[in-house]
């Protein structure tokens, strides 16, 4: 039988997540200078003085929201990573072309996102490193494995994670989504990745 802590834990995730879901739709649609925490309780039909107890501001709810939709896009790359069946050079293609996708798709109808990442970057600048972090981290395990099966050859795997996703950030900004269509976008992808085995591949 459950205890009291573990229900009442529980019970506040999944308020705080009703929280988020409603939040992340009226930020992503209106922005947040035009959002306020009475809005926010209202699509979540509480009071604003309850909202308060899980969220001490509209700041921290936009760096929650932000923060799970990073740990979203995370799990969905992860799967890229960990393919067992898969060749470093063709990780490292479907990596750059699914964060592609990932942001189109994360993009699409929720005109406000770039004024959300533009606050995180601004109010919550660890978020932003935590996500370039995790990038880093992915890319160099590709690249390991490249190294380890003879498909690269790359004397320090950490630097070259690092170059690696500064050439694909342009893939993973939410104001540059909307400047091609997704198949254009794919074949740009594709073609930095080229470009990149190019430099890393066995001679």
């Amino acid at each position: 039988m459950p205890r009291m802590s573990e229900i009442t834990t529980d019970k506040n995730d999944a308020i705080s997540e009703r929280i988020l879901d409603a939040a992340w739709e009226r930020l992503s649609h209106y922005g947040l200078n035009k959002t306020t925490m009475v809005e926010i309780a209202d699509d979540c039909q509480m009071s604003a003085a309850n909202l308060y107890r899980y969220y001490k501001n509209k700041n921290d709810i936009a760096a929650a929201c932000c923060g799970r939709a990073m740990g979203e896009r995370s799990d969905v790359l992860r799967k890229v990573v960990r393919s067992e069946t898969t060749s470093a050079a063709d990780k490292l293609r479907k990596y750059a072309v699914r964060m592609v996708e990932l942001n189109i798709e994360q993009t699409a109808e929720k005109c406000k996102i770039s004024d959300l990442v533009t606050n995180m970057m601004d109010n919550n600048p660890n978020l932003v490193y935590e996500k370039i972090g995790v990038h880093h981290s992915f890319i160099a395990e590709i690249l390991a494995q490249g190294n380890a099966s003879g498909e690269f050859v790359i004397d320090d795997v950490l630097e070259t994670a690092e170059l690696v996703y500064t050439s694909l950030v342009v893939l993973d900004v939410p104001i540059f989504a909307n400047l091609y269509d997704l198949e254009k976008f794919r074949n740009i992808a594709s073609g930095i990745v080229d470009l990149i085995l190019d430099g890393i591949g066995k001679r």
